[in-house]
C-alpha cells in the first residue's frame, strides 16, 4: 500500500496563480472599420476577420470558464484531502482507543517488579 504526501500549499499556490485568459484584446481590436481603397474582395475579407475574432473569443471564453472550473477543482481537492487526513487520523485514534484494554495502565508495576533477565547468549559470541 503506498503512502500519498500531498502539498496542498503548493497545489493551492498553483491553482489560483494561474491566470485566466480574456477575450478583451481580441473583442477590442475587431473593429468595424470600413473598407478603404480600391482592395478587391474587401468587404468579404472583413466578413471573415470579424468571424475569426467571434471564433477566437468564443475560444478563450470556453478557455476561461475551464482554467476557472479547474481552480474551484484543485482547491475543493485540497479540502477533501485535509478532511480525509483528518477523518482518518480521529479514525485510527478512536479505533486504538477502542482496542485499548483498560488494564494495562495496571500493568506498568507489575512489569517494573519482575525480575531482570539477561538475554542468552547468541552463537556468534
Amino acid at each position: 500500500m503506498g503512502f500519498i504526501g500531498v502539498e496542498t500549499e503548493d497545489i493551492k499556490t498553483f491553482a489560483t496563480w494561474l491566470p485566466t485568459p480574456t477575450s478583451a484584446k481580441i473583442t477590442t481590436n475587431a473593429g468595424a472599420s470600413a473598407c478603404q481603397g480600391q482592395m478587391s474582395g474587401c468587404r468579404i475579407f472583413q466578413e471573415r476577420d470579424r468571424a475569426g475574432y467571434d471564433e477566437m473569443a468564443r475560444f478563450l471564453t470556453d478557455v476561461a470558464q475551464g482554467v476557472l472550473a479547474y481552480k474551484e477543482i484543485a482547491l475543493a481537492c485540497i479540502d477533501d484531502y485535509l478532511d480525509g487526513d483528518q477523518k482518518s487520523a480521529e479514525g485510527v485514534a478512536e479505533r486504538v482507543n477502542l482496542a485499548a484494554d483498560p488494564k494495562l495502565d495496571d500493568m506498568d508495576d507489575d512489569y517494573e517488579a519482575a525480575p531482570w533477565v539477561p538475554p542468552a547468549p547468541r552463537e556468534d559470541d
